[in-house]
């Protein structure tokens, strides 16, 4: 496993990269922020670390692209394994943690620990989002900390070389399409297209414990959401998001959303290396978002259709052909649509915090984020993830794309809609 190539998504990834380069952002860093309820040894945690397979190997990869026309990929450096370094802070991330970055120079994975006042501590997997995806990051994290760390090459990577024939061909064509088509003007984006380096990162969680899940499973069955509650949260977003913009002054047009759609099956112990990721994509009206029944019903007509003609299986296709195209001409043919967004604003769905990750070194697990890439542009990302019953709503947003204030306004909205509880109004 000394080389392998990098899937059409995590190529995609790269080519994006090339934006977050030249404004020196971490668009591409994820984070799994795991709380436990006591203290945590340090060196003892470093220790078991370090001496990982998984972690040594994960560590050890660098990425390159070799020429114009020629596939990226994944080489196995020298096993020269990444610090594990400690903080004293009460910061849900340590600045220093959020102002690194990884990449094909210093690695695309780094883990800390962190002191909490409280006599609480917290454990901090990063990683670019190139090296995996956030189900390959829960993968990762159980033969990483959990009782199961016996080391199975297998679970690593699983490589399947892409089909190029005139049938695939056919389809990324009509993959291609079908994107012109559903992210043609005119389009609303929530950043300007022109990024500020005063912007900073702000981090945000949305809490709903059992009784509030339960709540809102209800108004998402009541507002015609039929394939889980993915369209609801995407209808209640959307409109919080229109919302911050009839405030602005600005015209609403249409929304662009590409949204991840996981290609393992249900249940897939592997691949940890790789992101097994495709994308539904949904095109709202402004019409659509008059009302949150209306937004979900479009939701789901565009879900249903785009599923029934397997087109994420075509635009699987278009990234396996595009991955042998320089770096900067697949960026300009993903962003050229929205001047420099790639979409008017970002929404996905993390994984499940694992059951079978209750403890860390004897202490419990009391809180687990997964908090997705923030790319700039849009500068604005959603992720729901489900924990021990509860439901979190993480917001991600640059304050050039959305300002402390909005951001207020915008989750009170959320809150409501998503709760049905118009007292809230």
């Amino acid at each position: 496993m000394q080389t392998f190539p990098l899937t059409g998504f995590d190529t995609f990834l790269l080519a994006l990269e090339q934006q977050y380069n030249q404004n020196d952002i971490a668009g591409n860093t994820c984070y799994y922020v795991i709380d436990l309820e006591g203290a945590l040894d340090h060196e003892a945690l470093a220790d078991r670390i370090i001496s990982n397979e998984y972690f040594q190997v994960l560590s050890s990869l660098r990425y390159e692209k070799e020429k114009a026309l020629g596939i990226p990929k994944w080489h196995l450096r020298s096993k020269d394994t990444t610090r594990i370094e400690h903080f004293v802070t009460d910061q849900l991330i340590p600045q220093v943690v959020l102002d690194r970055r990884l990449g094909a120079d210093v690695g695309c994975l780094s883990l800390d620990t962190v002191a909490r006042s409280d006599g609480r501590s917290t454990v901090i997997l990063s990683w670019n989002h190139l090296l995996m995806d956030g189900y390959g990051a829960v993968l990762f994290l159980k033969r990483l900390l959990g009782s199961d760390d016996s080391f199975d090459p297998a679970l690593l990577m699983s490589y399947q070389a892409p089909v190029y024939n005139l049938s695939a061909f056919w389809k990324a064509t009509k993959a291609k399409f079908f994107i012109d088509y559903t992210s043609r003007p005119r389009l609303s984006m929530i950043s300007p297209p022109l990024y500020d380096v005063n912007s900073q990162e702000r981090v945000s969680v949305l809490d709903f414990d059992p009784k509030q899940v339960r709540q809102i499973e209800a108004a998402a069955l009541h507002s015609g959401a039929r394939f889980g509650r993915s369209a609801f949260f995407l209808a209640c977003i959307a409109r919080a998001v229109q919302s911050v913009l009839v405030q602005r002054g600005d015209g609403v047009h249409n929304f662009w959303i590409p949204v991840p759609r996981d290609n393992r099956r249900k249940g897939a112990l592997g691949p940890i290396i790789g992101n097994r990721l495709s994308f539904l994509f949904y095109r709202l009206k402004k019409k659509q978002m008059s009302s949150i029944e209306s937004c979900v019903d479009a939701i789901n007509n565009q879900m249903r259709d785009q599923i029934k003609h397997k087109s994420h299986e075509s635009y699987n296709h278009l990234m396996d052909f595009m991955k042998w195209l320089p770096l900067n001409l697949y960026y300009y043919l993903v962003k050229r649509r929205g001047g420099n967004a790639i979409a008017s604003f970002l929404f996905t769905v993390a994984a499940d915090h694992p059951s079978d990750l209750e403890t860390v070194m004897g202490q419990r697990v009391i809180n687990a984020l997964s908090l997705p890439a923030n790319a700039y542009p849009p500068g604005l990302t959603f992720a729901m993830m489900n924990f021990r019953g509860s439901l979190k709503l993480m917001i991600l947003y640059h304050t050039q794309a959305l300002s402390d204030a909005e951001y207020s306004g915008m989750a009170k909205q959320l809150q409501q809609e998503l709760l049905m509880d118009e007292s809230q109004g």
